[in-house]
């Protein structure tokens, strides 16, 4: 994953809240144009890095799965377990 990639995990997790909004992380991330980043999230999700959110409409989210493989482990006790919030288990 080059610096550019682990940016926009960072800024997700970070800034986001784990949600990874494309736009967002285009605006953000120099050198990461909207369509590398929407690249990016369909590959991610199909890898299961990245989650969907319960529609369309929602942003997809970044897993504890793509933090522990690229050694994000300052990043982890900041991650929201989405699919938990998304789906009821949380309030």
């Amino acid at each position: 994953m080059d610096d550019r990639c682990r940016s926009a995990v960072r800024y997700a997790v970070e800034k986001q809240g784990g949600l990874f909004r494309i736009r967002a992380v285009s605006d953000a991330i120099e050198g990461l144009s909207y369509r590398r980043v929407e690249a990016l999230s369909y590959v991610w999700e199909v890898r299961g890095w990245l989650i969907p959110g319960p529609s369309r409409a929602d942003s997809k989210a970044v897993t504890s799965v793509l933090l522990e493989r690229y050694g994000f482990d300052d990043l982890l006790d900041k991650l929201v377990d989405w699919e938990l919030v998304w789906y009821g288990y949380v309030r």
